[in-house]
């Protein structure tokens, strides 16, 4: 399993965030991304990769309240929807046992 390098937060002002996950690409900032845009408080959430070798990459989320709160909302619900694809699995490949 990989591990993340770790969190910045660059920006945090007023209903802005800005944060660099160190170690991710795409496939991470898109999906926490997508996490993001479905809470009703974001009005905007993008991301952008420096270089694709580089996997240095910065979230960017604005909303009407609280981004942090917004974002941390959104890790948790991520986390909560992998564990269920994860016990989904385990059930589905000991059924074929």
């Amino acid at each position: 399993m990989m591990r993340m390098e770790g969190i910045e937060i660059r920006k945090l002002a007023n209903n802005e965030i800005e944060v660099e996950f160190q170690g991710e690409g795409h496939t991470f900032y898109n999906l926490i991304k997508e996490y993001v845009l479905a809470d009703e408080r974001t009005e905007f959430a993008a991301y952008r990769i420096e270089h694709p070798l580089t996997k240095k990459g910065r979230l960017y989320i604005r909303t009407r309240r609280q981004p942090e709160l917004v974002l941390s909302d959104a890790v948790a619900r991520l986390a909560r929807d992998m564990e269920e694809i994860e016990e989904f699995c385990r059930k589905s490949l000991e059924e074929r046992k």
